[in-house]
C-alpha cells in the first residue's frame, strides 16, 4: 500500500497561499482615500466660520488669569461662590 505525504501537499498550498498574500492589494498601492460627500460639500459652504466665540473665550480667559493673579480665587467671597453653586448644583 502506498502512503501519498500529505504534508507536502499542505505546505505546497501554504507557500502558494503566502504568495498570493504577498503581493500588495489595491489599497496598499493607492493609498489611504476620504471621500466626502457632496452634502457635506454644501454644509461646509452655508456655514460660517464662528470666530466670535474664540474672541468671548479669550476674553474670558484674560479675566480669570487677572483674577488669579489678583490672589481673587484664594478670598473668602470666591470660596462662597464656589461652595454656593456647588450646593446647587447638587439639590443640597
Amino acid at each position: 500500500m502506498r502512503v501519498n505525504p500529505i504534508l507536502g501537499s499542505a505546505a505546497q498550498q501554504i507557500q502558494k497561499v503566502k504568495k498570493v498574500d504577498a503581493s500588495p492589494s489595491e489599497q496598499e498601492v493607492r493609498g489611504d482615500s476620504v471621500q466626502i460627500s457632496s452634502e457635506a460639500r454644501d454644509l461646509q459652504k452655508i456655514q460660517p466660520v464662528d470666530t466670535s466665540s474664540d474672541a468671548a473665550r479669550l476674553e474670558r480667559l484674560e479675566d480669570i488669569k487677572a483674577k488669579v493673579a489678583e490672589g481673587y480665587y484664594n478670598s473668602r467671597q470666591a470660596i462662597s461662590e464656589v461652595a454656593e453653586k456647588i450646593i446647587s448644583a447638587f439639590g443640597i
